[in-house]
């Protein structure tokens, strides 16, 4: 684990993460730090690391990986990766970001390839447009609501601007698929557009336009573009996803067709 790329909590004894969420957040790349005894046994270093696991879990915090870190000859710590919800925030994000809503099937897939943009401040997988007041994924992966699988986008206009964005975002997608995309089915997988103004409208049209002009696809444009009304942030589990099951989000992407179709028709 490299060090110099995490921010470092050094875990005291009975310390509440959520006391970092109450003044500002964690910043997304943390290592939370349990000090552990240095005489300590693997039996005792195993109920030291269950006991660090469930305070994280207690405090609806997402750890990723657990090593023994050692500090001199004297200390040794339990080192976990951590992800928190609160880390990806309106708080943590500049006001003068500029926002895109994308719903392009799962949103493991969609937030990936925006993570890795230059000039996007966030990336933030969740629901999108519906009615309901609010969302879960056990209720919308059911398709049990009107929302829709999506991400939202937070960029620097200074550094890239929506046209772009757009551009990534139709190179993730099947956009003749009307009834979900590649191996998930139903309404909250389709995809759309959510435009916050007039100008974002006719811009997203602009690049609809261009997608059969490009000549990859012969059938009907399915994506919608429609006016945001409504997003909601998923679970802590589902952010950063293709980061901290790596393994398993390649498979998935694979597994599904999404990744041969994008390397199909827009060479990966």
């Amino acid at each position: 684990m490299e060090k110099s790329n995490y921010t470092v909590i050094k875990q005291a004894e009975n310390y509440d993460i959520r006391r970092y969420l109450s003044v500002g957040g964690l910043p997304p790349r943390v290592m939370a730090v349990w000090p552990v005894s240095s005489g300590c046994d693997e039996s005792e270093y195993s109920k030291e690391l269950a006991k660090f696991k469930y305070q994280l879990t207690k405090d609806d915090v997402e750890y990723t990986s657990g090593v023994i870190w050692a500090e001199g000859d004297s200390e040794i710590k339990i080192v976990l990766k951590i992800d928190v919800a609160a880390d990806i925030s309106d708080e943590n994000i500049p006001a003068d970001a500029e926002i895109v809503t994308l719903a392009g099937g799962c949103f493991w897939c969609i937030e990936a390839p925006f993570d890795q943009m230059d000039g996007v401040y966030a990336a933030i997988s969740g629901y999108a447009g519906g009615t309901e007041e609010t969302a879960q994924y056990d209720k919308v992966a059911r398709g049990l609501t009107e929302h829709r699988e999506a991400v939202q986008v937070y960029f620097d206009p200074k550094q890239t601007n929506y046209e772009e964005v757009l551009n990534l975002f139709w190179r993730q997608i099947d956009p003749t698929d009307a009834g979900g995309q590649f191996a998930d089915r139903g309404h909250h997988y389709t995809t759309a557009i959510f435009y916050r103004n007039e100008e974002q409208k006719q811009i997203a049209e602009k690049t609809r336009d261009a997608v059969p002009e490009s000549g990859k696809f012969s059938a009907p444009i399915a994506t919608k573009i429609l006016p945001f009304t409504t997003f909601f942030k998923a679970e802590a589990n589902h952010q950063n996803f293709a980061q901290k099951q790596a393994a398993y989000y390649q498979r998935y992407k694979a597994g599904s067709g999404r990744a041969g179709f994008i390397e199909e028709n827009w060479g990966g």
